[in-house]
């Protein structure tokens, strides 16, 4: 598609430090654990930012696991590396840390020495069946006039769900700014608090992806014909996304690994620009961004009826790891290539 190149801001920069994670939550979609020994170092970390920064101006880099904090002393010299450049540091935590206020506090004021400016705590029904939500609790409360440009609660929530919005809005924080998928609220809209901190929690839906797979859908916040709507995906290679075993993502909402679709190279195997450059060529990830899962998945379908699609879906991140995953689908797919490059060219024209 011409243009598809030129509309993709690529300023974020995601690495999964590690996928392995003191939980092992049954909705993971990055299918962390306690067992799992993946991990980078300080310099790999420092190397994939730079090789990252060659491709585009990185504004912000998100870390991320499996649970970041595992790798110790080595997350705090790759945070202080990066962050000395200027650029916004986030980490994404699930706070098995915060057991007491005295530990806490030491690692809230260790993260912000290196160099953090955002700090995210997941919480959830099933982080709290091993992460007690106290933790939670404890750390967003200590994080507070900490200088933190940004501390958010970030929540997934059922239909059934005990750790939601009124549970946070009574234990957490009564006055915390709210985002959430349906609602559009731009960072710059969200009241910053006296001590210069934004607050946040960003609520969003489970997703039947990866560990979650087959989570039950009354579990789930379905969305009636959703995958009728053809929505297009904009996150498709819009950010650079590397996970714990190297792989370098079009998008970090899957795990990529053994995703011949979604992982697109290797990050330390390969220039950066090579491989998005290649990537933005690539007729299915610009149908993706242009037609969206749905509609390729339904496409496949009607040619093919051994692809399988589910009765309802959640989100489009469901759609897209049921079509990249299924071999049949992306052949057919393939095997109908001029069809799916004209449909592009109607749509963008």
């Amino acid at each position: 598609m011409e243009g598809f190149e030129g509309v993709l801001k690529r300023h974020m920069l995601t690495i999964s430090v590690t996928n392995k994670c003191p939980a092992r939550c049954a909705h993971c979609l990055a299918e962390s654990s306690p067992s799992e020994r993946n991990h980078f170092t300080a310099s790999e970390i420092e190397q994939i930012y730079l090789s990252a920064r060659e491709l585009e101006e990185i504004g912000l880099v998100v870390m991320t696991g499996g649970e970041p904090t595992e790798l110790g002393d080595d997350l705090f010299e790759a945070i202080s590396r990066i962050s000395i450049s200027g650029v916004t540091v986030r980490l994404v935590t699930n706070a098995c840390w915060a057991t007491d206020s005295s530990r806490t506090k030491r690692m809230i004021t260790k993260l912000r020495e290196a160099g953090v400016n955002e700090i995210n705590y997941s919480l959830d029904d099933y982080h709290a069946v091993w992460i007690p939500p106290e933790n939670v609790i404890r750390a967003y409360k200590l994080s507070r006039a900490q200088g933190f440009s940004g501390v958010v609660v970030a929540a997934a929530e059922g239909p059934k769900s005990k750790y939601n919005l009124e549970w946070i809005k009574c234990h957490i924080d009564n006055d915390i700014n709210v985002t959430h998928p349906d609602v559009i609220a731009k960072s710059e809209n969200l009241e910053v608090a006296k001590d210069g901190t934004v607050y946040q929690a960003a609520i969003h839906g489970y997703s039947r992806v990866g560990r979650a797979h087959r989570m039950r859908s009354d579990l789930v916040i379905m969305r009636e014909g959703l995958i009728d709507y053809n929505i297009s995906c904009p996150e498709i290679l819009d950010q650079i996304y590397v996970d714990s075993e190297g792989n370098i993502g079009a998008c970090c909402g899957i795990r990529v690994t053994r995703n011949r679709v979604l992982s697109i190279g290797k990050v330390f195997e390969e220039n950066l620009r090579d491989v998005y450059l290649r990537a933005t060529s690539d007729l299915l990830m610009r149908a993706i961004h242009v037609l969206g899962p749905g509609w390729l998945l339904k496409f496949a379908a009607g040619l093919d009826d051994t692809v399988r699609v589910r009765d309802k879906y959640a989100n489009i991140c469901e759609m897209c790891e049921d079509l990249t995953t299924q071999e049949n689908a992306i052949e057919t797919l393939k095997n109908h290539a001029d069809y799916i490059e004209s449909k592009i060219l109607n749509m963008v024209s």
